[in-house]
């Protein structure tokens, strides 16, 4: 079906908060202890490498990357699952815009589900979304995030092309929307490199909105 209302799909870190908003000392145990664990086998600008990725992809992806060993990869896993942010976090100048933006809007991100919400909480866009999603690496097998986008356009039967998906990762989210027939947007935070792969690139909510009709 085709509507006039847009139906947005959303991607959360990069793309309404900065990955690592919620302050970089929350994971400094979890560094510790997989400098502990790795260094045997991780140069110092790997370990960098390491620790930036850890704000922009998923656990599971990281620890493939960089070949974690069987305990270092629990512990990392056991980390992430007790954790919670407490209190308020701040995001873009542009976050809280998407409260005021029209149609049907999702929220689908990759993380563990008690640390995400958390963070959606303390951001204050929770009831912005008539769906949220978590595609947790702590609950496998992994699904995916097409696995999610089928989910929300079947249950509100909404035809693939008249869905927008923003987010900032042109391997996760825009290569899923694009693999669905959707129309991707890159959204270009700070850090964020150009992808030819997305349909459309904006620089902020607003630019977004407009382009969607939201």
């Amino acid at each position: 079906m085709t509507t006039s209302r847009p139906f947005i799909i959303f991607d959360f870190d990069n793309c309404l908060a900065p990955g690592n908003a919620v302050g970089e000392n929350l994971l400094a145990p979890l560094f510790d202890e997989l400098e502990r664990l790795e260094k045997h086998h991780l140069s110092g600008e790997e370990f960098s490498s390491m620790k930036f990725d850890f704000w922009r992809k998923p656990l599971d992806k990281i620890a493939s990357a960089y070949s974690f060993s069987e305990e270092a990869e629990q512990r990392s896993f056991d980390y992430f699952r007790q954790l919670e942010l407490t209190g308020s976090m701040s995001g873009y100048e542009d976050t809280l815009f998407v409260n005021e933006m029209g149609g049907t809007k999702i929220l689908v991100t990759s993380g563990f589900e008690k640390f995400q919400r958390s963070k959606i909480e303390g951001l204050g866009v929770e009831a912005a979304f008539s769906d949220i999603y978590f595609d947790d690496p702590g609950e496998p097998p992994r699904k995916g995030k097409g696995h999610y986008f089928a989910l929300a356009y079947d249950k509100y039967g909404v035809d693939p092309k008249d869905v927008w998906v923003i987010g900032d990762s042109a391997e996760s989210e825009i290569a899923a929307g694009n693999a669905l027939g959707m129309k991707t947007v890159q959204i270009l935070r700070a850090g964020v490199e150009r992808h030819a792969s997305a349909d459309y690139h904006v620089t902020g909510l607003h630019e977004f909105a407009k382009l969607a009709g939201a």
